[in-house]
């Protein structure tokens, strides 16, 4: 089962204790449901668009998978943390792509801080980086790593 947000539209000038956004809920490939959010700090409201009772477990099985969750919380507990979850990851890979568009992020190997340095646009990524190596031989460049890896690494330091 993979259940993934499609569509996502944010809305930052609405968005004030919580995101504003639209968004599509898919459920192994299948629309799901329609989920929104008006920015004012309430939870996300979940619009299903068939009731289907099997397929319904199945998606809070998952949910509740990615979520680590204990099973105490109900249904629609469960839905709107995974889904401000995807909306927040979403986000932060929208950002992380602009970064890696403008510069080379990267961190030094015992460290714990990213870096960015100014990637000339007559260099490409790679010749950035050769040069970069000089001052920073320990360095660990995320421009470089695979999407979901560099995710992770640039959530744990900037989150």
């Amino acid at each position: 089962m993979k259940i993934e947000l499609k569509a996502i539209k944010y809305t930052a000038s609405l968005s004030r204790e919580t995101y504003a956004f639209t968004a599509k809920m898919y459920a192994n490939g299948r629309k799901y449901a329609d989920v929104e959010n008006n920015g004012g700090g309430g939870p996300n409201l979940i619009y299903k668009v068939k009731h289907n009772g099997q397929l319904d477990a199945a998606v809070m099985q998952q949910a509740y998978k990615e979520l680590k969750a204990d099973g105490d919380e109900s249904v629609i507990e469960v839905l709107h943390s995974w889904s401000s979850n995807a909306v927040a990851n979403h986000l932060i890979r929208k950002d992380m792509k602009a970064d890696f568009r403008k510069s080379i992020v990267f961190r030094k190997t015992e460290g714990d801080v990213l870096m960015s340095w100014p990637r000339p646009k007559r260099l490409t990524v790679e010749q950035s980086v050769a040069v970069m190596q000089e001052t920073y031989p320990d360095m660990v460049v995320l421009n470089t790593m695979p999407e979901d890896e560099a995710l992770k690494e640039y959530t744990s330091v900037c989150a």
